[in-house]
């Protein structure tokens, strides 16, 4: 049931798009699914994401634990991860960016509530402009520590919800080839759309 859907933990979402298991499952009459599998780069992407929640949630060490106990190729740059957002890189030099979404009514790993703080950016997101606010302009000085500690652009970012609409703000703005979006807001078009 829709219920049923809405109470699975984010762990247990992601589980259950591991190996054979079709998205259509998990959304049932809700969705219709763009893909009936997640690809194994896709499912890396989307730990990230998650990671970036637990981070929020509960703090480093829940974040670094969420991708060990995945196997995660990826490690979790402890200076650069902030509440909103963890910096991770893999032994190859690469780095990537995460996202998390809106936590309405969740506190962080420090007691702080981030009610008002999330939905506040939701206005300027629908709004188509949230160039100006301090949630973007934090996304960007992500990127920016990003670019001072590791000489480059982040190879690629990604987020999910409020975060999709950050990671698509800072691919855009700055110029970084790769995002991977999940579930972003469905009121955003391209200018190349309307070209």
């Amino acid at each position: 049931t829709k219920y049923q859907i809405q109470q699975q933990s984010r762990a247990s979402r992601i589980e259950n798009l591991r190996g054979e298991n079709a998205l259509g499952t998990q959304v049932g009459a809700l969705l219709t699914p763009s893909i009936t599998k997640m690809p194994k780069s896709g499912l890396q992407k989307a730990e990230l994401v998650n990671a970036s929640h637990e981070f929020f949630g509960g703090g480093v060490e829940a974040a670094k634990d969420f991708l060990s106990d995945r196997n995660s190729p990826y490690t979790i740059d402890e200076e650069l991860s902030k509440r909103d957002h963890i910096v991770a890189t893999k032994e190859d030099g690469s780095v990537h960016l995460a996202f998390r979404g809106t936590e309405p009514g969740r506190a962080d790993y420090t007691g702080k509530s981030s009610a008002v703080y999330d939905i506040s950016a939701w206005t300027p997101v629908f709004m188509g402009v949230e160039a100006g606010h301090h949630h973007f302009l934090e996304a960007e000085r992500a990127v920016d520590d990003i670019r001072a500690k590791y000489g480059q652009l982040p190879d690629e970012v990604s987020g999910y919800s409020l975060g999709a609409s950050k990671a698509r703000h800072v691919t855009e703005s700055l110029g970084i080839k790769k995002t991977t979006l999940f579930n972003p807001c469905l009121l955003y078009t391209s200018d190349a759309a309307d070209e």
